[in-house]
């Protein structure tokens, strides 16, 4: 059926549909291969669309999937839910509102015209989720790339462009089949004979996929054994987030702590001893009782790195509040902690919240949180380990990952805390875009939560061991789980995406932006004036003078 015949309400069952499929995609279903078609039904239902419907089309997709796919967000804000997924539905959107500008604008038939809509579709569909990861605060959560988090040969190209290269390539495939789609409609429509005509399209989308395998099994295939391991306990420690901050419970939660990590300490040895993001339940450096805490586990003979809150005096009354990572070492010194960088938009931040103090009502969160200058790191005396911590969504942002290495650290931390969303699966989505983090960089990176998924990845995307009940599979169990992490040398030569790949992205929204204003720029240009409704009159008039000539 050719696209401009296709009812209305196919369309919008194709925009349902792809909305239904990329929910699949990702956890919980975590149907990854589903990804590769499952923006295939809102392509076609766009591609012969006015563009405005169009628009309408991709945002009915966009928001059912992330409305689907986030909904673990209502657990701390359902206000913050739905703006968030009618704002990301925006996207989405975008891009289907460029599919139809640009089939009614230079659309057609040949493979050419058929490779420029594959090509620019892509570039557009990777140009926006840059723009999305970057606009306002950021919110870089499940790409269309990180679907394929546990397709180890495919995911490898991050290491050249990031997750976004990766988008592209799913993107692409997308794109080739829908229009191979088309086509073939179109052939049938007309006959027989033009069923067989090659389909370019298919070719190109299929050589991509089959090249960003190749380059993937190359990269594996150069897996070396690592000459030297540090081995680190992770804590996770499982405290519910509604008993969390409360005085009660806090000495169970500071008994707990000693216990998991005396036992971690006796039985496994560790170089290291990692607490997830503020498993203390008190400013570190302003209570009493957690500081000699950690002065005693010290004493053990491990380093431990903790997250903790920490503060510092802005005036006479008021306070700047941190999200903080101390190291605290064998002899008890604690040096510089790490203070978050990026904040996460109603959960540590609030736009014009200090001017507009009402506003946090509107929150979970009690006071502003204030970033910190920049990356951390912590320097293992004896070991050839320099540490850098991510807290908490940090782990989704690729160039704060990029920025650690780029200043020589070698093993990534992400201490995280996510029984503000569990039980759901928020903890194993999250996992999926740190997998990422340790592809680009080629480094390997270990994340310890409070609940969630306290694991060990390689920088090669591998999760070599995972904290879960053996029985159920549970993440979020109480204990503890010793790690060997392979640590890459100082010297080693970076990925292609630290030392220049992540340009990618900024290439990405410069192209983007250039088609969208290409197809958006009206013809002919602003002030082209119509002058089809004046020539007929014209013509008839004419057409009369003529006729009165010849009866005289």
């Amino acid at each position: 059926m050719p696209p401009r015949t296709i009812p209305p309400w196919l369309r919008w069952f194709g925009a349902v549909l792809s909305g239904l499929l990329l929910f699949l995609a990702f956890p919980p279903a975590d149907a990854s291969d589903i990804a590769w078609g499952a923006l295939v039904p809102l392509v076609l239902a766009s591609l012969g669309a006015p563009p405005r419907r169009a628009f309408g089309l991709g945002f009915t997709a966009g928001a059912l999937f992330w409305l689907a796919s986030i909904v673990w967000i209502t657990r701390v804000t359902w206000i913050g839910w739905v703006l968030l997924s009618l704002y990301c539905g925006l996207y989405v959107g975008g891009f289907a509102w460029f599919l139809a500008a640009w089939d009614r604008r230079w659309g057609g038939r040949g493979v050419l015209r058929g490779l420029a809509l594959l090509l620019a579709g892509t570039v557009f569909w990777v140009g926006l989720e840059a723009v999305r990861f970057r606009f306002g605060t950021g919110f870089a959560w499940n790409a269309l790339g990180v679907s394929q988090a546990e397709n180890l040969p495919v995911i490898q190209i991050a290491a050249i462009g990031g997750v976004l290269l990766v988008s592209a390539v799913v993107a692409a495939m997308n794109l080739a089949v829908a229009l191979t789609i088309r086509r073939y409609a179109s052939a049938w429509m007309e006959g027989a004979r033009a069923r067989w005509a090659p389909h370019g399209e298919l070719m190109v989308g299929f050589l991509a996929v089959a090249l960003a395998f190749s380059l993937g099994v190359r990269r594996l295939a150069r897996t070396g054994t690592p000459d030297t391991y540090l081995k680190a306990t992770l804590i996770q420690p499982a405290v519910p987030q509604d008993v969390k901050w409360t005085l009660a419970f806090a000495e169970e939660v500071y008994d707990m702590l000693g216990s998991l990590t005396r036992t971690a300490i006796g039985s496994a040895e560790p170089d290291l001893v990692i607490w997830p993001e503020t498993a203390i339940p008190e400013d570190l450096l302003y209570s009493e009782r957690a500081f000699e805490l950690v002065q005693d586990l010290a004493q053990e003979g491990v380093p431990l790195l903790i997250g903790s809150m920490d503060r510092a005096r802005r005036g006479e009354e008021d306070w700047d509040f941190y999200n903080c990572s101390f190291l605290i070492r064998a002899d008890g010194a604690i040096p510089r902690p790490y203070r978050k960088q990026h904040l996460v938009l109603f959960g540590e931040t609030v736009p014009l919240g200090r001017q507009f103090p009402w506003l946090l009502r509107l929150t979970p969160i009690d006071y502003l949180f204030t970033p910190g200058p920049g990356p951390g790191f912590f320097d293992l005396e004896g070991h050839r380990a320099i540490l850098s911590p991510l807290i908490c969504f940090e782990d989704t942002v690729p160039w704060l990952a990029r920025a650690a290495v780029t200043e020589g650290a070698n093993v990534l931390v992400n201490q995280t805390n996510d029984a503000w969303f569990d039980p759901s699966w928020a903890s194993r989505q999250h996992m999926r875009q740190a997998v990422f983090r340790a592809v680009e960089t080629g480094t390997p990176m270990v994340r310890s939560a409070n609940t969630g998924v306290s694991c060990l990845i390689d920088p090669y995307g591998r999760v070599l061991q995972e904290l879960s009940d053996p029985t159920t599979g549970d993440v979020t169990v109480r204990g503890f789980l010793t790690v060997s992490i392979p640590l890459p040398a100082l010297d080693r030569v970076p990925t292609v995406y630290v030392r220049k790949g992540y340009r990618f992205d900024g290439v990405m929204m410069v192209l983007a932006g250039l088609l969208g204003a290409g197809v958006g720029w009206p013809r002919g240009g602003r002030f082209r004036f119509r002058t089809s409704n004046i020539e007929r009159p014209t013509s008839n008039i004419e057409i009369g003078v003529r006729k009165t000539s010849h009866v005289r």
